[in-house]
């Protein structure tokens, strides 16, 4: 089993140029779908998709959006929380399975659009039953010990 753990600040900014908490959360689905979702953000959002964690054993994507996006997401086939200073992440350089891994890279000043992010979900889930979206629900919190 692969250890998560809170890159420090100092580690962040060094490998990346990012300081403090710079991040909301949102959590979809992963498998196909998730795959799909990932591939086509990559081909619509200039310079790819921003930061993703895959954890395979939950099935669950992690996608990286600016601050604030918790006040405005609206789509019902992802929850947007807002990420603390407690969220646990694998290390930078886990880029694979086992356990969460980056599925796409933490780099400065590159996150997911999140109006995109949305309306790519609404396109990818739209023949897929709404219950993917209830167990996102039922789950939130893969990425931490404690939700509270």
């Amino acid at each position: 089993m692969t250890t998560l753990h809170q890159p420090t600040a100092a580690q962040l900014q060094a490998e990346t140029g990012i300081t403090g908490i710079f991040a909301d959360l949102v959590l979809t689905m992963a498998g196909d779908a998730g795959a799909a979702l990932l591939r086509s953000i990559d081909r619509a959002q200039p310079q790819g998709c921003g930061p993703v964690v895959e954890y395979p054993d939950e099935g669950r994507l992690l996608w990286l959006v600016p601050r604030g996006t918790t006040q405005k997401w609206t789509s019902p086939y992802g929850v947007c929380l807002t990420a603390s200073a407690t969220t646990q992440l694998p290390a930078l350089a886990h880029t694979s399975p086992p356990g969460p891994f980056w599925a796409r890279p933490l780099r400065a000043n590159h996150l997911t659009d999140p109006d995109l992010l949305a309306h790519h979900l609404d396109l990818v889930w739209v023949f897929t039953p709404s219950q993917q979206a209830r167990s996102c629900e039922r789950h939130p919190y893969p990425f931490t010990s404690d939700p509270s």
